[in-house]
């Protein structure tokens, strides 16, 4: 699969897609937690693990500004039209040729946070099971790794895991069910951020939507279960 970060819709599909305005749809810790409970349970069947959970909303705190800069309940910047057949237009920042670049696309949009939540956990499932393992064992380094070898986002790796380490609490668990203790907090509350900065970029660039997933996602899935 070629990712394109540039992607220009074809016609085909900006008519067959929902386009809807791009409306904020901010989330608190608690309901993202529970969202994603949800969702991992609709995909899967079963009930996350701390440590999955931990990791995931660890990842949609740092996608989403910590659920505030959350756009049509897009739990992680995913590109393209969403199964419910909706897509918004969204300025986003890519980083092209080593270049921080801000660029219009569409982006997946949802009814509900649970809608949004199921997809994101499908596509993990579908596109990056080993990233989504990872998460299972509690391992931010490997989940960056493998989410960069998937075209995820163009961000650097390691940049992108020091962002998601410091998104978690500070002992990275989480309470066991989504009325406790948030378990992603303001940065200065977290363990101490990174200095560099390249992480500084990438912090900028997700905080305003999206690093992710171009919309050839959806026709691979096709392709892969035809």
């Amino acid at each position: 699969m070629r990712v394109e970060p540039e992607r220009v819709t074809p016609p085909r599909e900006v008519a067959s897609a929902h386009l809807v305005p791009g409306v904020r749809t901010p989330l608190s810790a608690a309901e993202v937690q529970q969202a994603l409970a949800i969702g991992y349970k609709n995909v899967t069947g079963q009930a996350p693990t701390p440590e999955t959970l931990a990791v995931l909303c660890a990842q949609v705190a740092t996608e989403t500004a910590f659920g505030q800069h959350m756009v049509a309940y897009n739990f992680g910047g995913l590109k393209g039209t969403s199964p419910e057949g909706r897509e918004t237009r969204c300025a986003t920042h890519e980083i092209i040729a080593g270049s921080d670049q801000k660029i219009v696309d569409g982006f997946r949009a949802y009814t509900s946070a649970e809608a949004g939540a199921t997809d994101y956990i499908g596509l993990l499932a579908h596109r990056f099971p080993r990233a989504l393992d990872a998460a299972g064992e509690g391992d931010v380094q490997r989940f960056a790794v493998e989410l960069k070898q998937g075209h995820y986002f163009t961000a650097n790796a390691g940049a992108y895991a020091s962002a998601l380490r410091s998104a978690m609490t500070i002992d990275g668990t989480v309470g066991g069910n989504a009325t406790s203790t948030p378990m992603v907090r303001p940065h200065q509350d977290a363990n101490p951020l990174p200095s560099s900065a390249d992480l500084s970029r990438v912090l900028d660039a997700l905080s305003q939507s999206a690093l992710s997933v171009s919309a050839t996602s959806h026709a691979t899935k096709d392709d892969e279960d035809a």
